[in-house]
């Protein structure tokens, strides 16, 4: 949805018609606001919008006009080259004057953060404004509500009343404070003005969801503005969700949760389901199940989804499955009139016996021939929830009978707690369906070519993938190609009963031979290098807990867990790691198969979690603490540490012959100082911080720069690049540097999929802790040598 439509402004004034005033829209606010302005320019611009003035009252960047018939002017400039603002008067008389149709105007300023309370003298709102748009930028919630997140925080206290150690961070309970008092986001908007608050920044799934679930209380308020829009400017669809008063006063009835005796699917286990009413409806109400139908079958030979299996066709088996959950409709690709008859016949046999079951849409494929992708477009007509809080379809295939209810609600679990926007199941260790997509990737399957369907979006954007472990047995995810393939499926009596189990990624080991309170590990630090640590334990089998210091200062931070301390949740490959706010949360998270990471940098939670293993990734080439009486088996990486003084080992980690070796008694080589050669490029690929100050860059991870451009500011002072390439490494915006800091790192090979891979040098570090832990472990006369020699 375009911003326009979500503020459902009037179409233009007929072209030379100026007999009433200028229509007035004033921004305030932080996260946004200019952003807000020149988009919705550039929109009504498109809509017919013919002169529109950008302005200010307080002042802002100079900027070309963003459409034609768009003029961005101020009062004058200031000696940094800003504009200057007019006056709420002189926007008034501007508006008197019918110069222009519309007149966009920010009203107040906040440094460039993303949330901010009005000082006395804010904001600078016309009185002739006919909408004012109020911005709050996501990013900030959960953040520490200090002047490096908020502007001016003691005006944000000030609105509930509480002195500084009352509040941490910026929550629901300050939000909806700040949304409600006299002095906050709608201070001094003019009587009559329509009140309209925008939260922006909403950039991943997570952010989604939580903005949702505070979207009803604010709407509920009697402070509730007229119109709630959650949105995220940058994308090409900036606007997912509108909330009205009438949303909150009206409410839709909620789905009733299915029976677990409505339909016959023995495979699901109720208490592990969690078939609850308000969490099934929640998981389930915004997505829309479609199962694709119309395929030929031509290595069959005939329509296998009409082949009975276990006294039941096979399509029926999916049917069921799908029945079962309340989902706002479900939708059935077919190209065999026979195929929809029988769909329009197991839906309406347990129509009456599913309270709040969904409705079933068929839909005709007249070229199935085409491939699955026409079968996807032809899904997609019609609208699905676009405008609904976290929308996604799962796309199902007909010939998958072991297909539960549970395995559903597991991708739709994951989902919501925004583990990726796309979800793919995983029995034992291989993939397969159904297969979650979020609605930001409807345009891409609509786009589809042939007959390779979704799978070429999980291969095109493997760091929004998640992995959800469903089950341990490979055959619960088999489909149907062959007649022979039925007799290998399994009987539903073989099947484990367990339709979700605790997330593990692809290719873990089963935990049953390695006690996780025994086996557990801890990971000091979370860069890039500590991440190929973690990888190879991971999928050894070892549940791992990373401990980090609270704003680490990572490179590579697309290939950095230690990332979750700042986002909440970072996915690397197939590992995600999430922020854990205490060792018992750790222990939760893991329970959950996700990697927790934990600030504690002076290591004070091992007491309370008694790992078996420490193993100090963080490179500081000193040691830092790290003692051989920390647990059982103590292992560090690269110079500063002595094995057999400080550790059982050490990890080679200069680059060269020996990298990755296991060193038993000394220490590793020393710190050369230079950069290890990639491509030819040492020292030049590396970028440090000039002066002193606070780092910024525009650019991201897998730009591309060339030789001698600016790629960042430190205290005002370019950052240029040595060399051409991608940049493979960015230190975070607003981290404070010394002189010569590393700051960033360009690869010369210019590929920038090595961004979001873990690089050749960890997985070999990752590789010789993996080695070490594993001969100290099964050591001969140990623990574990003598529970294997006894399971033998």
């Amino acid at each position: 949805m375009k911003l326009l439509d979500a503020l459902q402004l009037a179409p233009p004034p007929a072209a030379g018609d100026l007999g009433q005033d200028s229509l007035v829209i004033s921004l305030t606010g932080a996260g946004g606001k200019t952003s807000a302005m020149f988009r919705l320019a550039r929109e009504l611009a498109e809509a017919g919008w013919q002169k529109i003035l950008l302005t200010t009252t307080t002042h802002i960047a100079a900027a070309e006009s963003p459409a034609p018939g768009v003029t961005v002017k101020g009062a004058g400039r200031l000696p940094d080259g800003r504009l200057a603002g007019f006056t709420p008067e002189q926007i008034d008389q501007l508006a008197r004057k019918r110069e222009y149709q519309l007149i966009l105007t920010e009203a107040d300023g906040s440094r460039r953060l993303p949330f901010k309370a009005p000082a006395e003298h804010e904001p600078q709102i016309p009185s002739s404004s006919h909408m004012v748009i109020a911005v709050m930028g996501w990013s900030a919630f959960g953040r520490p509500l200090d002047a490096l997140h908020v502007h001016r925080p003691a005006y944000l206290r000030a609105l509930i009343n509480c002195p500084d150690t009352a509040v941490a961070e910026v929550d629901e309970r300050l939000l909806l404070a700040w949304l409600s008092h006299p002095q906050g986001c709608f201070k001094a908007v003019p009587p009559g003005c329509r009140r309209v608050l925008l939260l922006n920044q909403l950039d991943n799934q997570r952010q989604w969801n939580q903005a949702h679930d505070l979207a009803r209380q604010m709407m509920s308020a009697p402070a509730a503005p007229d119109c709630l829009v959650l949105a995220a400017l940058r994308q090409p669809d900036p606007v997912k969700e509108r909330w009205t008063r009438a949303d909150c006063l009206i409410g839709a009835a909620t789905p009733e949760p299915a029976r677990p005796d409505a339909v016959a699917v023995p495979l699901v286990n109720t208490a592990d389901s969690a078939v609850n009413t308000a969490d099934t409806a929640r998981l389930c109400g915004h997505l829309v199940p479609i199962i694709l139908a119309a395929g030929l079958a031509r290595r069959y030979g005939r329509n296998k989804l009409l082949e009975p299996w276990q006294g039941k066709p096979l399509l029926a088996w999916t049917l069921a499955a799908v029945r079962a959950l309340p989902w706002p409709e479900c939708r059935l690709i077919y190209s065999d009139p026979a195929v929809a008859s029988l769909a329009r016949q197991v839906w309406l046999e347990t129509q009456t016996a599913t309270a709040g079951a969904p409705a079933l849409r068929l839909i005709f494929n007249p070229q199935p021939e085409a491939g699955q992708s026409q079968s996807i477009r032809l899904s997609l007509e019609t609208a699905v929830l676009t405008d609904q809080p976290a929308a996604g379809v799962i796309y199902l295939v007909g010939d998958q009978p072991a297909l539960t209810p549970g395995i559903l609600l597991a991708l739709a679990e994951a989902y919501r707690q925004g583990e990726g926007s796309l979800v793919v199941p995983l029995y034992g260790r291989k993939p397969g369906n159904p297969v979650l997509f979020a609605c930001r990737w409807i345009p891409e399957l609509r786009a589809l070519q042939g007959d390779r369907g979704g799978r070429q979006l999980l291969q095109q954007h493997p760091e929004a993938v998640a992995y959800v472990p469903v089950s341990p047995d490979p055959a619960q995810g088999q489909d149907v190609d062959r007649p022979a393939d039925l007799a290998r499926l399994p009987q539903l009596s073989q099947l484990p009963q367990q339709s979700r189990l605790p997330r593990q990624p692809a290719g873990a080991a089963q935990p049953a031979a390695l006690p996780r309170p025994q086996a557990l590990a801890i990971v000091r630090g979370g860069g890039d290098i500590a991440t190929g640590v973690v990888s190879k334990l991971w999928h050894a089998g070892f549940p791992v807990i990373i401990l980090e210091h609270p704003q680490p200062t990572t490179i590579r931070r697309t290939v950095a867990l230690a990332q979750a301390l700042y986002s909440g949740r970072t996915q690397v490959e197939d590992l995600t790691a999430c922020l854990a706010q205490s060792p018992a949360e750790a222990l939760n998270l893991l329970s959950r198969r996700r990697i927790p990471v934990l600030a504690d940098p002076e290591l004070q939670s091992l007491a309370e979690l008694r790992p078996h293993i420490v193993i100090d990734a963080i490179l500081a080439k000193k040691n830092l603490g790290l003692r051989l009486d920390l647990a059982p088996i103590v292992i560090a990486l690269g110079p500063g540490f002595y094995a057999g003084r400080d550790c059982q080992a050490v990890i080679e980690t200069n680059r060269g012959h020996q990298l990755g070796r296991v060193i038993w008694s000394g220490q590793a080589e020393a710190d050369t100082g230079r950069p290890g050669m990639i491509g030819g490029y040492s020292t030049e690929r590396v970028l440090r911080a000039p002066t002193a100050g606070s780092f910024y860059s525009d650019h991201r991870i897998g730009d591309h720069v060339e030789q001698g451009s600016v790629v960042a500011l430190v205290n005002g002072q370019p950052v240029k690049a040595g060399i051409s390439g991608v940049l493979r490494g960015l230190l975070s915006n607003g981290l404070s540097v010394i002189p010569g800091y590393k700051v960033g790192d360009i690869d010369p090979r210019d590929d920038p999929a090595y961004c979001r891979n873990i690089s050749d040098k960890a997985r070999a570090v990752g590789g010789g802790a993996l080695e070490a832990v594993m001969q100290l472990l099964f050591q001969e006369g140990g623990e574990w040598y003598e529970f294997c020699k006894h399971q033998r």
